[in-house]
């Protein structure tokens, strides 16, 4: 395990995923990594998060990125964009994937028993979390991960003050 934590910030190249991308470049102890999927209605194949060229997986082609792609054990997954989130799940879950991702409009119960069948975490934040605040997000599910924990949802409504900065 490498000492920064790879962080795949799907939903390039819109604007709230890119602004999750710039807080991640610039946090210690996390790094983008360089491939993402695509937000919904994307034809871009390529964007840019504080030069850092990352590459965009379309659904089309996941398959074969899955296939050539080599993932780091300790590779998290920010998924801020709801409108994917239900059918990404069971995707993440399958090739167990620890996730951050936005509550509103999923189907909880259906994802916590997909999360605690595959065995990774889930931390689940409100739809008012700014991109700055993400990382605290990032954080919890780190050390959550770091302690062992495994099959398990985690609800964080809102960011403590010091977490903020």
């Amino acid at each position: 395990m490498s000492w920064l934590t790879p962080v795949m910030v799907n939903g390039l190249p819109s604007k709230v995923a890119r602004d999750i991308g710039r807080v991640v470049t610039n946090a210690e102890g996390f790094e983008m990594f360089p491939y993402a999927y695509a937000a919904p209605g994307t034809t871009e194949i390529r964007d840019n998060v504080e030069e850092q060229d990352i590459g965009l997986i379309h659904p089309d082609g996941r398959r074969e990125f899955l296939s050539r792609t080599q993932f780091p054990d300790d590779l998290i997954v920010v998924d801020p964009l709801p409108s994917a989130l239900n059918d990404n799940v069971s995707h993440y879950c399958d090739n167990r994937w620890n996730f951050v991702a936005e509550s509103r409009g999923v189907d909880l119960r259906a994802l916590e028993d997909r999360v605690q069948i595959a065995g990774v975490v889930a931390v689940m934040i409100d739809e008012r979390t700014a991109p700055s605040e993400i990382m605290y997000s990032l954080r919890v599910l780190k050390g959550k991960v770091a302690e062992g924990k495994k099959g398990v949802v985690y609800y964080l409504d809102g960011v403590p003050d010091d977490a903020k900065k």
